[in-house]
């Protein structure tokens, strides 16, 4: 009878590794996103725009963990996916005011629980070109559930202004 029971555990958590899994990688990326838009708005909050501001020139200062590049240019997501990060305009702005985080090949089923984790933090998020969050406004569920539902993998935008 124990053996059965021992058995029993061991499958229901063998099957709720995935999950398990899914959910360490989510948590850690929320803190990790969090951290790059502190970074970033702290070494930009007293310079003028943003248009000179370099992904390269971000990964030599540290803003991004050092496990996302692995030769000073590139950085890569903890899901594999290319991540760039570039100077954008909110608000109409003629100078670069805010930036862009780009992150490709986002497994869909963190696709929400991540963006609901940091969506306080951006100003616009579009997931596959679609925004589920404009202009700092609420978070659109139905746009989130519908976006990040729609493919396998995703691509995830956030814009936070500096």
């Amino acid at each position: 009878m124990n053996i059965v029971a021992i058995s029993g555990f061991l499958l229901i958590g063998v099957s709720q590794a995935p999950t398990i899994i899914s959910d360490i990688k989510t948590n850690l990326e929320v803190s990790e996103l969090t951290e790059v838009v502190v970074n970033i708005q702290k070494l930009t909050a007293y310079g003028a725009s943003l248009d000179s501001v370099t992904q390269k020139q971000l990964i030599g200062l540290k803003v991004f963990p050092e496990d996302r590049s692995e030769d000073g240019t590139t950085l890569k997501s903890r899901w594999g996916g290319d991540i760039t990060a570039t100077p954008a305009a909110v608000g109409g702005s003629t100078v670069s005011n805010a930036m862009d985080l780009t992150y490709l090949d986002v497994p869909q089923r963190e696709c929400i629980n991540v963006i609901q984790g940091v969506e306080s933090r951006f100003y616009n998020i579009t997931v596959d070109g679609a925004l589920v969050k404009t202009d700092g406004g609420q978070l659109d569920l139905t746009a989130l559930d519908t976006a990040c539902n729609a493919a396998d993998e995703v691509q995830i935008v956030y814009q936070f202004k500096k």
